[in-house]
């Protein structure tokens, strides 16, 4: 830990994966033990989709299953299998076979020739066909041959797969396989689609369960777009024929993400964090300002709003200017949740109102002045309660002339574009 005395420096590093149980902040420990108890009950074929936008903690989550799983005495567990550095390179389907052969690469010959000539099979018809089966077709032969193609990819992977799958876990000593899948939804909207096709229709195997981690909102809009918006499909109906089950990562409980922030101050100074900071977060929970923290739905955008903050607060050396900082911190969570938003509210600050008030009267100003470009953040509640506590920093006297430009001042001077004594400038409002 740093000396208190000294400067304080910011240590800007990138955020990675928890890989273990023991480094989780955010309450894992019980969700995986209920996960691994639910999967020594699940009857395969089973595929389960782990879901969460964007740095939620997906990835971490399947890196503390596979610990779970290891404890356990009849599931083997391969992964976690990040496919998006495959899905320029290569098939989907051939990269998760590749990953079972590499898995139990050091087993008997018997079972190494069983997945050469399961990569072979593979490798054929990727090369010579993939219309009418998702990902492998490349012309479009009769009706006559595409029916011979189907029933012989079908016949042929499945039972090598499963094949394989029984000889590799028999030498184990295990009874199911689980398979961890990442990040794909980070790969090609095309091949993520036909990735999941293809779980179901060839490793459709009656000893394994796939986990796959994705954000169902971009797979189902790309089910959407390969049918056509004015189609009848719907993305999400569409996906629940590939899911058997669906598992949330649930948002924290309040204690968990109090902790969590203090923690990463702490990383990022190294020194402990100063009072301002704490009363700051008491405030916020006594205040039932809590779903602004939330409003950041995962712990990667609470490191970058935090930082983004810290930083700022650190150009000052006295407490009391850093306090009016950690107060605005509904300024830097706008900045990380609605960055369009927030580049707007910059030369208007009359939009921060508008969104804050929410009525018909305000939707009208926000369409008259931006027409179409806006509306998709008309629904969301938490740009709402954002933009209502942004408003609720400023309300009061002020050396500004109006709300609204006091506002888009402040939202210039978190932004590094303005003198930064802006905020003691309008400090006394608190």
């Amino acid at each position: 830990m740093k000396d208190s005395s000294n400067p304080i420096t910011i240590n800007y590093f990138r955020h990675s994966e928890i890989k273990t149980i023991e480094e989780d902040k955010f309450g894992f420990e019980d969700l995986i033990s209920k996960f691994v108890n639910d999967l020594q009950a699940t009857k395969p074929p089973y595929v389960i989709a782990v879901t969460g936008e964007w740095g939620v903690g997906k990835s971490s989550f399947l890196d503390c299953l596979k610990q779970g799983i290891k404890g356990g005495d009849n599931l083997e567990v391969i992964g976690r299998i990040e496919l998006w550095k495959f899905s320029e390179r290569m098939d989907l389907s051939l990269a998760l076979v590749s990953a079972v052969i590499d898995h139990f690469g050091g087993l008997k010959s018997k079972i190494k020739n069983t997945g050469k000539k399961l990569l072979e099979t593979l490798d054929t018809l990727l090369s010579s066909t993939t219309i009418g089966i998702p990902g492998f077709l490349s012309f479009k032969p009769s009706g006559g041959k595409i029916y011979n193609i189907w029933k012989r990819a079908e016949k042929e992977l499945h039972e090598e797969f499963e094949v394989l799958v029984s000889r590799c876990l028999n030498d184990k000593k295990k009874t199911k396989l689980v398979v961890l899948i990442d990040d794909l939804d980070r790969c090609l909207p095309d091949k993520a689609l036909q990735f999941l096709e293809n779980l179901r229709f060839f490793f459709n195997s009656e000893r394994v369960i796939f986990v796959v981690a994705l954000d169902e909102v971009v797979i189902a809009d790309a089910i959407t777009a390969r049918f056509g918006k004015d189609t009848e499909v719907d993305g999400y109906w569409y996906l629940e024929k590939l899911v058997d089950r669906w598992f949330r990562i649930p948002i924290p409980d309040d204690d968990k993400i109090k902790s969590f922030l203090i923690q990463k101050y702490t990383s990022l100074v190294e020194q402990e964090a100063p009072k301002e900071y704490k009363q700051m977060l008491d405030d916020m929970w006594s205040g039932s300002k809590l779903d602004i923290i939330r409003s950041s739905k995962n712990p990667r955008r609470v490191i970058s709003t935090l930082q983004r903050m810290v930083e700022f607060a650190l150009k000052f050396e006295e407490p009391e200017f850093r306090k009016y900082v950690f107060y605005d911190l509904p300024f830097f969570i706008l900045k990380g949740v609605a960055p369009l938003l927030y580049q707007y509210g910059k030369q208007d600050g009359q939009l921060i109102v508008d969104f804050a008030e929410s009525t018909p009267m305000a939707r009208d100003r926000l369409n008259f002045r931006y027409g179409e470009q806006l509306q998709s953040f008309y629904l969301k509640k938490d740009i709402q309660y954002i933009c209502q506590q942004i408003r609720g920093c400023v309300t009061g006297d002020s050396l500004f002339q109006s709300e609204e430009i006091e506002i888009q001042q402040l939202l210039r001077t978190y932004d590094f574009e303005e003198n930064p004594m802006t905020i003691y400038m309008v400090g006394r409002r608190r």
